[in-house]
């Protein structure tokens, strides 16, 4: 969770995740980012280079009202929807609630990566490392439930 929805809030987190994953497991994941154009997004630009200057990945923003731009994202926001509906403040929401909402819709299994759940690519692919730095884990598809239910009270 961000503390606040501004530019440099969006930058300390991925800064922090970057910091977890070290410099070369961050740009290989972190490569491209595509974003919306929200002041949120404004200075991530700055992220696509190291400590060094060295341009390690790229960042597109997308054409306003243009979600097929990032038609992926889009789906995981309607997915998102089921956890908390449309009008349901998600100001109370904590890390936990985060990586909850994470953890259930990585573990659906995608048509477009073969029948394979984010987790399972993303573990096949880059190993452990980072499910564990970023405290994440899969569900196994009979506990699966895309509901406020998966909330912390």
């Amino acid at each position: 969770m961000l503390e606040s929805c501004t530019a440099q809030a969006v930058n300390e987190k991925l800064l922090e995740i970057r910091n977890r994953l070290g410099d070369d497991l961050y740009y290989k994941i972190f490569g491209v980012i595509i974003c919306d154009n929200g002041v949120e997004f404004e200075q991530l630009y700055l992220m696509e280079f190291n400590e060094n200057g060295r341009q390690r990945g790229r960042v597109f923003y997308a054409r306003p009202y243009r979600s097929g731009d990032k038609g992926l994202a889009e789906n995981n926001h309607r997915l998102i929807r089921y956890i908390i509906p449309k009008g349901v403040s998600m100001d109370r929401l904590c890390d936990s609630d985060a990586i909850s909402i994470t953890n259930a819709i990585n573990s659906i299994n995608k048509n477009s990566i073969n029948d394979f759940t984010p987790f399972e690519l993303l573990l096949h692919v880059y190993g452990k490392t980072v499910l564990k730095e970023l405290h994440l884990q899969q569900i196994e598809p009979d506990k699966l439930v895309l509901n406020a239910s998966i909330l912390e009270k």
